[in-house]
């Protein structure tokens, strides 16, 4: 059963080329993960203070893996002075069907 996280998260305006700098790094850490299926992290059209990012994870487990990496670890600890405020949704899924639109 696959994971999927949608996640929006506001950091500091100020600390802006710190918080790209830090997702870049973290991004290709996490690709390199056996569990992960893809990541992606992008900064909102409309809010330049905002990312969003849109994961997916071969299980459950392969994403508490993922939290448990030295690299999740190090890159959380630099986030609290960083970010403003986050929210995150998981979706677990085993059969993921189009709407056909």
């Amino acid at each position: 059963m696959k994971k999927f996280i949608i996640g929006w998260v506001k950091f500091k305006p100020e600390k802006r080329a710190e918080f790209l700098d830090a997702v870049q790094i973290h991004v290709a850490a996490t690709r390199q993960e056996d569990g992960c299926v893809f990541f992606e992290v992008t900064l909102s059209l409309e809010k330049p203070d905002t990312a969003v990012i849109v994961e997916c994870f071969k299980s459950a487990e392969a994403h508490t893996l993922h939290n448990n990496t030295p690299h999740m670890k190090a890159f959380m600890a630099m986030m609290a002075d960083i970010l403003v405020e986050g929210r995150f949704e998981n979706i677990l899924s085993d059969n993921v069907v189009s709407d056909g639109l």
